[in-house]
């Protein structure tokens, strides 16, 4: 049983969803602090053929608060909400699939949420429902787990608890994590490795690593299916 772990993000980037698509069970771990200038609560879109940040506004957030204690500012999200659908619009009215995925992230953006990672994990089925895959979703409040371990110790107790012959990590896991160290407690150790890949971008120069919503607008199911799949693990 192939198992991956990381934090939730808002609408993430193609590699998130590579790392989904290579396990069988994906843990979403929430209840570890909140990174500022991360990409939990914001990413990047195309606006006026430049990539720009959108952010979720948040209240009082703090890297001393749990990410699913960490609130969406309700006075302000509003607001935020109609000044991004407006640039979405805007932006992306002339891509192939603007009218299913402009309503789907409508969809998603009114929902009532209190706490960011609920939010974040929403956008991810939202988008995994569009890239056509299929994995079992678990929030890590809801699994076993020793709260004196932290980082790859926890990494390694969580696999133990489910089992885990195989353990998933995006590229930047590699100065992290050592492949002998889960070897001796039997699992295999694995990091994705993305193939290069551009698409039709309603802009002259590409630009790679967007959120996952620029693909999602002007990709094919085709294309998508490619995009997803393109990956090694090593």
């Amino acid at each position: 049983m192939k198992l991956a772990i990381m934090q939730p993000y808002i609408f993430p980037y193609l590699g998130y969803f590579q790392l989904i698509h290579a396990c069988d069970t994906f843990i979403s771990l929430n209840d570890v602090n909140f990174i500022k200038q991360g990409w939990i609560n914001r990413n990047q879109v195309l606006i006026n053929g430049k990539p720009s940040y959108f952010t979720v506004p948040l209240l009082q957030a703090s890297s001393n608060k749990p990410i699913n204690e960490t609130k969406i500012h309700q006075d302000l999200y509003p607001k935020w909400k109609k000044g991004f659908m407006k640039s979405i619009s805007q932006s992306y009215a002339k891509s192939p699939n603007f009218e299913s995925i402009y309503e789907s992230l409508g969809l998603v953006l009114n929902n009532n949420y209190e706490f960011i990672d609920e939010l974040a994990m929403d956008s991810i089925k939202m988008s995994l429902r569009h890239l056509s895959i299929e994995r079992e979703l678990i929030d890590s409040t809801s699994v076993a787990k020793n709260v004196n371990l932290r980082g790859v110790d926890r990494v390694m107790h969580v696999c133990e608890n489910f089992g885990a012959t195989d353990y998933v990590n995006l590229p930047g896991g590699k100065e992290l994590y050592s492949k002998e160290r889960f070897e001796n407690k039997g699992i295999r150790l694995h990091f994705i490795q993305p193939g290069q890949m551009k698409y039709m971008q309603n802009t002259q120069e590409f630009h790679p690593n967007l959120s996952i919503l620029d693909l999602l607008f002007n990709c094919t199911k085709e294309q998508l299916s490619n995009a997803v799949t393109n990956y090694q693990l090593v």
